[in-house]
């Protein structure tokens, strides 16, 4: 019994001995940290500043590429999905045939006689008329076969531009458009199937290519 309690006593005394070392040593380190500090918190802040501002740049870069406009671009795409634009081409074609000459040719390479109706695409169709001088009746995509004048394309009648005095179904059987220019100015005008024979070398028609 004796030798147990001798050796419990010693065993408390090295548990103590080893208890002191580590707060002393703990002590030390303290210290040294609460010494340095003042010299080691700019470095620290420095660092966690640095830090920061390279996660909101890359944060802001994923979300906002080439300067934050990546809604602008979205929308952009978005509505070119929701509201497709129609792409209408069109070709002049010179030709002495008649209205129903026409319309057929136009068939066959795949568009149709155009059809105007809009201010803009009587603009558009003008100025592609531009570059052929010498070319004054165009056959257009539309007749009153059925009473009143229409598109054969199915577009609605809204909009004319008719040349003064037209149209006027002189002989009684022009049931069919055309585009004429006079002093430079384009208007349109009924005219029959057989007008083409009174414009040889001067007269054609427009391919329109679309929906």
């Amino acid at each position: 019994m004796k030798k147990g309690n001798q050796y419990g006593k010693n065993q408390w005394k090295v548990t103590l001995l080893n208890l002191g070392v580590r707060l002393g040593i703990l002590a030390i380190l303290s210290g040294g940290v609460w010494k340095a500090w003042p010299y080691a918190a700019p470095r620290v802040s420095a660092w966690l500043e640095e830090k920061k501002n390279k996660d909101d740049g890359e944060t802001e870069e994923e979300t906002f590429p080439e300067g934050g406009r990546l809604s602008v671009a979205m929308m952009e795409t978005r509505e070119e999905t929701e509201f497709p634009r129609k792409a209408h081409t069109y070709k002049f074609v010179p030709s002495d045939g008649t209205w129903n000459d026409a319309a057929k040719a136009a068939r066959e390479d795949g568009g149709y006689l155009a059809d105007i109706t809009s201010a803009e695409e009587q603009q558009e169709i003008e100025m592609l008329m531009e570059g052929y001088d010498g070319y004054s009746v165009i056959w257009l995509g539309a007749n009153r076969l059925a009473g009143d004048f229409a598109w054969m394309s199915g577009e609605p009648w809204d909009y004319t531009n008719w040349a003064e005095g037209e149209p006027n179904n002189e002989t009684g059987s022009e049931s069919y458009l055309m585009m004429y220019r006079s002093d430079g100015k384009w208007g349109w005008n009924d005219a029959e199937v057989s007008v083409s024979e009174y414009y040889q070398g001067h007269m054609g028609y427009i391919i329109e290519y679309g929906d």
